[in-house]
């Protein structure tokens, strides 16, 4: 069976401190060596079907054989390094492999995933992507790319589709095809707030760029919806004590409190805030406060808002979940289905829906599939997919589409409210 843990964004987000400083500076591509492997996820006994799933590749479902050439894609993440460990990305993107190929393939043509790791490194990031270049892949899909080195596919036109927007190069390049990622995560913050009617905020960050940056977007959603922006306390993320920064953001006594951090300044900040006597709303977004984590507040955490990019893996009451969780059930059984994880999944997902009658498999064809996605369509768990249109911004041109999933602590869990809520234009202009 799937099992549920903390999402690792927490390691990514603070990786990304490094590229945002970098696109600050202007810094430029390096090479190097990579390491990439093609494997099979171990096959093990089938899970059930849970609910109907939509239109896409059903583990349960059987097919003939794929007959047609083999079409290759890949997934470029971090293995296994002590800053961070996806190999449950790859377990997952390959289990919705051998589910597509288990169902007939795309358009009878067998999938094939090469898996390359970059180890949290930019040389090998680069390397990975030479790779994808030298093998001709049809795209890259649901990967982890943290520095930035992908120039050598937008020359070969091979898309990167279904990446976690961290970075402001995944939400600019011609070739990305981003979630609503950080755009998703503090904007929906802030329409959470514009929500609960609150009619003024202030903004808890770390001293990191990628914080700043976070905040940032929230307070200009904040500011379109209406609600006065008191100020931002920034803290130091290493701090083992945040009693004095809670008391800062409560001393002009707020309607609401927006967490621009990771689960390592969220979590005690809300713990402090509520202990300090806060009863004003708090918002933290989902890679801010983990499932376990939120279960560990008790009874303090009752009532924080959590947006969510996507959907969590323990709501199998959603079909697209279900089939997500059958399909690592029963081709990577003991995979994590945390952010990573379902990225993983549904990059494989989405390819193999957009491309699932076509007749070329090149990465211009794939693109041009994509392009012609004007209308949302599903987008594995994530939220619906658009892959071209007008920009939802200026600094998004990669964003025709975003959106979030609000949820909030329930009794130390963390439940969702409804489904998907679009994230409007008018509420990301500056």
């Amino acid at each position: 069976m799937f099992q549920l843990a903390p999402c690792r964004w927490r390691q990514l987000l603070a990786v990304a401190v490094t590229v945002f400083a970098a696109a600050l500076a202007g810094c430029s591509s390096a090479g190097g060596t990579g390491n990439a492997t093609a494997s099979s996820a171990a096959a093990a006994a089938a899970a059930g079907s849970t609910g109907s799933a939509p239109a896409g590749a059903d583990p349960a479902a059987a097919g003939a054989a794929p007959t047609g050439s083999a079409v290759t894609i890949m997934a470029i993440a971090t293995r296994n390094n002590p800053g961070d460990s996806e190999a449950n990305l790859f377990a997952a993107a390959q289990a919705e492999t051998d589910a597509v190929n288990a169902a007939g393939g795309v358009n009878g043509h067998k999938l094939v995933l090469l898996q390359c790791d970059e180890n949290l490194n930019p040389n090998l990031e680069a390397a990975c992507v030479n790779k994808a270049v030298a093998d001709k892949v049809s795209a890259v899909v649901g990967s982890s790319l943290l520095f930035d080195q992908f120039d050598a596919l937008a020359s070969a036109h091979i898309p990167l589709l279904y990446n976690i927007g961290l970075t402001p190069k995944l939400f600019t390049d011609p070739i990305s095809y981003p979630t609503s990622g950080i755009v998703g995560w503090f904007a929906g913050e802030a329409m959470m707030a514009g929500q609960d009617k609150i009619k003024t905020a202030e903004l808890g960050e770390v001293n990191q760029a990628s914080s700043a940056a976070a905040c940032g977007i929230a307070k200009t959603v904040l500011t379109n919806e209406g609600i006065k922006v008191l100020g931002a306390v920034t803290s130091n993320l290493t701090s083992p004590d945040r009693t004095a920064d809670a008391a800062a953001l409560m001393q002009a006594n707020p309607g609401g409190i927006l967490l621009c951090g990771d689960d390592v300044y969220n979590v005690p900040m809300i713990k402090a805030l509520r202990q300090a006597g806060y009863q004003g709303f708090i918002y933290s977004q989902a890679s801010g406060l983990h499932a376990d984590e939120a279960a560990s507040l008790g009874s303090l955490g009752q009532g924080v808002r959590v947006p969510y990019d996507g959907q969590p893996a323990d709501n199998t009451a959603n079909p697209i979940v279900a089939q997500m969780v059958n399909s690592v059930n029963k081709y990577a059984p003991g995979t994590t289905l945390d952010e990573t994880g379902a990225a993983g999944w549904s990059g494989v997902y989405l390819y193999a829906h957009v491309m699932a009658k076509a007749t070329s498999f090149t990465g211009q064809a794939v693109i041009n599939a994509l392009n012609a996605v004007k209308t949302p369509i599903q987008g594995g768990v994530f939220g619906p997919f658009v892959g071209s249109g007008t920009p939802l911004s200026p600094q998004y041109p990669r964003l025709f589409s975003a959106s979030f999933l609000p949820a909030e602590v329930e009794s130390g869990k963390i439940v969702p409210i409804g489904g998907f809520v679009s994230i409007p234009a008018s509420l990301l202009k500056q």
